[in-house]
């Protein structure tokens, strides 16, 4: 992906064992005001049960972003080699 873009703010979701952590900073890794907040786990997990939520966690946020987006962004150059080779097929 040639184009650059500037990121104006990151979302950070963090999964430990007992607590979920979901930030909203600014360009310059500021807090934005009153977008913290952290969650109690219904119960004490174990580092795959983690790890599964984050999975979960992760792939519901694609899939909000893959429907609210255009995915996938279009090629800048406009280089249609791959869709005459898909076309061949």
């Amino acid at each position: 992906m040639s184009r650059q873009d500037k990121v104006e703010y990151r979302i950070t979701v963090e999964y430990g064992r007992e607590y979920v952590y979901l930030t909203l900073h600014d360009a310059d890794g500021r807090l934005v005001k009153e977008h913290e907040e952290s969650f109690r786990q219904p119960f004490l997990l174990d580092r795959k049960d983690a790890l599964e939520e984050a999975v979960d966690c992760w792939h519901s946020i694609w899939q909000w972003i893959s429907d609210t987006c255009v995915f996938p962004l279009p090629d800048p150059e406009g280089d249609e080699s791959d869709s005459e080779e898909e076309d061949a097929t």
